[in-house]
């Protein structure tokens, strides 16, 4: 009892003699503490990504190798859906499943006096709602029977839409493509993790239009197998089954002796990034994360023994006439290593506190008591840290010989004097690496979003979602207004928004004869599109106003196809009702139209000019309109909204169609880079701090070490800045040496993240000038706060 209140009693007074630095210290903690906490939870989300299945290691998604279509493909997991049925007649399948990879988002919306309260934005997958089994759904409500079109909803939607669960038989409409829908809800069931395949949606009943058609490549069929030691067994029952159906003509491949059928673990599908779409993981953010959080728990403790040893001459005094009084060193060392245990108890305990109110406040599901792993090894660390930063400092206030103690004649030995270099710079090197990283995927993501050398001038093009059947139905009405105000260059409409996504239509076209063919992107636009979007011609000319059902296609198509021409006239595979062969009217230049995550230089492009009478005509949606350069933008912007909403066919002011620029959309296409992004930012802001506390806890101790020297300096004259120039040039040169150091991690770290772009800045370099300035002004700043306070301190005394 006596040693723990000595220590209460003695953290106390730690904290009333060194207020700031005892709360930095406390502050520094806390940090390190919730975030490594907040960043493990994601790392486990990760790894642990499908293995909320109960049978996942029975668990396969079906894909295919080799010649599928024209080309050589090293992996396909974007089926036909009537695999789910050849899967069915393999020996060794127990189950099959179904998901749709390119199923619709819909907004549902809550009003509340014909206001919107709320929305909720879910995916809408058009049938298969009962292959959800497969996946071990868990029914909490449902009808006794449901029928065609009835939906199943996630118990999340219910709890927003009515606050309850128990609501199957209610209505819920919605709309899409300009059509207004409505589906009875046949059951709730609960919600799937977030780190699942299966996404939270709508999940309806009945045929889906595709369900026995082979042309149709977007979906993922999954099987479960009996043992996995079948596998290989069921790949070559698979293989069997198609190649038997191609000899059928059922399915057509261009060389069936090339295709291979190979079964991916559903544990593994999350960082295969096979669908660019779909299978989003990253190993190497992951890896970064992990040790990030890692190096976070590691620089917090070298900071935590830079400021017990910060302190260390101001209490060797009073250790000592303990000892001189009949204390033991051991009891003393005990004493001292249990301040540091309650300091991170409490750090810990604050921590906690911190992380129940964020999952409170944002809803984020970070609550620790949801995770108790990473809740019991965050506090195993918490002891860690206060043990091994304490040993050393307890074990050298307790070395000095009682009577040299109390004279004051002690001092650090030359390998503590380079331990504690070392430490320091060890926060440095990290802090520089992080905000390295952090500058040059900023530089990264401007190119992406503001870059010229996308192929295509869209500085000055807007783009707008006409939301309704009436809207859509007036498109070229709005064509016509929108072309008389002041300030609009050109108008023109189109199925997508370029750079929206990363895939739209996907076609093989092939000639009359059958004897060549190709496989290509399809976006339908009408013939001001290339005008409109600046898009340059290599040959042919630009669709005039009567032109449709033509192709112009990019050189990356003309360069992989080698048989393409203009004047040559194509056929699709998958034709279309009523649709001959066209005419292909010209080539133009390659430009990125999905993201940089594939080369645009190799990707092949047909757009598809459509007249009125075409059938992608009436699924045009997509606004495009360029503005005069040096026009009032926001006042154009706004006569445009005014335009397009007058055909709305809804006063409501949530159905408002708004007019945008092209990087407001593309987020979405980024959306895993840019959370790593924000993650990483967070990474180096804390990083920084940690840093920082360090070098103003190893400061404070340099001045307290070195009073005496400081006194005499200033008897002899010197000047608070000379006396700052000593500690500015010292940490100075740690920076440079670290900046060094550094240089090779950072670089080889970038190099692998760009891996994930096709195309780089040309202006990375800067991020290694940059880092270096940013840190050096901080550990030079804070260096300079620190001495000129101690420095005017010794004046005074």
């Amino acid at each position: 009892m006596r040693s723990i209140s000595a220590i209460i009693r003695n953290l106390f007074v730690q904290f009333r003699r060194f207020k700031l630095a005892s709360t930095l210290n406390l502050v520094g903690l806390c940090i390190a503490f919730t975030t490594f906490f907040l960043f493990f939870t994601k790392v486990e989300e990760e790894v642990r990504y499908n293995s909320c299945f109960e049978d996942w290691e029975h668990m396969y998604r079906i894909e295919l190798r080799g010649k599928v279509l024209s080309e050589e493909t090293d992996s396909i997991p974007n089926l036909f859906a009537p695999m789910r049925n050849i899967a069915k007649t393999v020996p060794h399948v127990k189950g099959v499943g179904i998901l749709e990879s390119a199923s619709a988002n819909i907004a549902i919306k809550k009003y509340n006096n014909d206001m919107v309260e709320d929305v909720y934005t879910c995916n809408y997958n058009n049938g298969y709602a009962e292959y959800l089994g497969f996946f071990g759904i868990e029914i909490i409500d449902s009808l006794t029977a449901h029928r065609e079109g009835d939906i199943l909803v996630p118990e999340s939607f219910a709890m927003f839409m009515y606050g309850k669960c128990d609501v199957s038989g209610n209505k819920v409409s919605w709309n899409m493509s300009g059509k207004t829908e409505t589906h009875r809800i046949a059951g709730v069931y609960k919600d799937f993790p977030r780190n699942c395949s299966v996404k939270n949606g709508f999940y309806q009943y009945g045929k889906n239009i595709d369900a026995d058609s082979y042309d149709n490549y977007i979906y993922h069929n999954y099987v479960l197998v009996d043992d996995t030691a079948n596998v290989k067994a069921i790949e070559q029952g698979l293989l069997s089954r198609i190649k038997e159906l191609s000899r059928q003509k059922v399915i057509a491949y261009s060389d069936i002796s090339t295709i291979q059928v190979r079964l991916r673990n559903i544990k593994d599908v999350h960082f295969s990034n096979v669908d660019l779409k779909e299978d989003t993981g990253s190993w190497t953010m992951t890896v970064m994360l992990f040790f990030s959080a890692i190096l976070i728990i590691a620089l917090t403790n070298a900071n935590f023994i830079n400021f017990t040893m910060a302190i260390a001459p101001m209490r060797i005094k009073n250790i000592n006439t303990r000892r001189v009084l009949g204390a033991s060193r051991a009891n003393l060392m005990i004493i001292l290593i249990g301040e540091s245990i309650l300091l991170t108890s409490i750090a810990y305990v604050i921590s906690m506190v911190i992380l129940f109110i964020g999952d409170y406040i944002m809803l984020g599901n970070i609550s620790p008591l949801s995770h108790i792993r990473i809740t019991g090894y965050t506090f195993f660390l918490s002891l860690w840290t206060a043990v091994l930063s304490s040993i050393y400092p307890a074990w050298y206030s307790t070395s000095f010989t009682p009577s040299m103690a109390i004279k004051g004649t002690f001092g650090l030995t030359r390998t503590s004097r380079r331990l504690r270099i070392v430490r320091i710079a060890f926060q440095i090197v990290v802090c520089i690496v992080t905000t390295t990283l952090i500058t040059a995927l900023m530089l990264q993501y401007q190119f992406i979003f503001h870059s010229k050398e996308n192929g295509f001038d869209t500085e000055n093009v807007y783009f707008g979602t006409l939301l309704t059947t009436e809207t859509i139905a007036h498109k070229e009405d709005i064509r016509h207004e929108v072309e008389q105000i002041e300030g609009v260059e050109s108008v023109s409409f189109s199925r997508f928004e370029i750079c929206s996504d990363e895939r739209y239509y996907a076609w093989s076209i092939h000639t009359n004869d059958k004897k060549y063919n190709m496989v290509s992107c399809i976006m339908p636009v009408d013939w001001n599109y290339i005008k409109t979007l600046d898009i340059k011609m290599t040959e042919g000319g630009e669709a005039a106003k009567s032109d449709s059902g033509t192709f112009i296609l990019n050189e990356a198509a003309r360069k992989k196809y080698k048989w393409l021409k203009v004047g040559g006239k194509v056929l699709p595979y998958d034709t279309p009702e009523g649709m001959t062969s066209l005419p292909i009217s010209g080539f133009c230049k390659n430009f990125v139209f999905s993201s940089l995550r594939e080369n645009s230089d190799e990707k092949p492009l047909i757009l598809f000019i459509c007249g009125r009478n075409d059938m992608f005509y009436p699924k045009m949606n997509t606004l495009n309109i360029r503005i005069a350069r040096g026009a009032d933008t926001d006042k154009v912007v706004q006569r445009i909204e005014a335009v397009c909403n007058k055909y709305t066919g809804n006063k409501l002011t949530d159905e408002k169609i708004k007019i945008r620029k092209k990087e407001e959309n593309m987020q979405n296409l980024y959306t895993v880079e840019m959370n790593f992004f924000n993650l990483m930012s967070w990474v180096a802001m804390i990083f920084m701090a940690i840093t920082l506390i360090g070098v103003f806890c190893t400061t404070l101790f340099e001045c307290e070490y070195r009073r005496k020297e400081i006194a005499i300096r200033k008897v002899f004259g010197a000047t608070t800045q000379q006396i700052m120039k000593i500690f500015i040039r010292q940490y100075f040169l740690i920076v440079v040496v670290s900046f060094g150091i550094s240089v090779p991690f950072s670089y080889m770290i970038i190099e692998r993240l760009l891996t994930r772009f096709t195309l780089h800045s040309d202006y990375i370099f800067l991020a290694y000038p940059v880092a270096f300035t940013v840190v050096a002004l901080a550990v030079l700043g804070t260096v300079s706060i620190q001495c000129y306070r101690s420095a005017k301190e010794r004046v005074r005394s």
